[in-house]
């Protein structure tokens, strides 16, 4: 089950396809671009954070087979 972040982030993520891709080529534009951007970027970490799988711990002694 996903936390109430990573829905809001989901759903901003639908927003954001629902934007228009013609832009004006303006600082504004080119800044509003780019804030989009770093926004998906941490928020994917934020997602992978809450579901990706946990790294194998080395701390765990390893087993030998002989």
């Amino acid at each position: 089950m996903a936390s109430n972040d990573v829905r809001e982030i989901i759903e901003d993520f639908t927003n954001i396809t629902r934007m228009d891709p013609n832009l004006d080529d303006t600082n504004e534009s080119q800044g509003d671009y780019y804030e989009v951007v770093e926004f998906i970027r941490i928020s994917a970490v934020l997602i992978h954070q809450e579901f990706g799988k946990p790294l194998q711990d080395d701390a765990e002694p390893k087993k030998t087979l002989h």
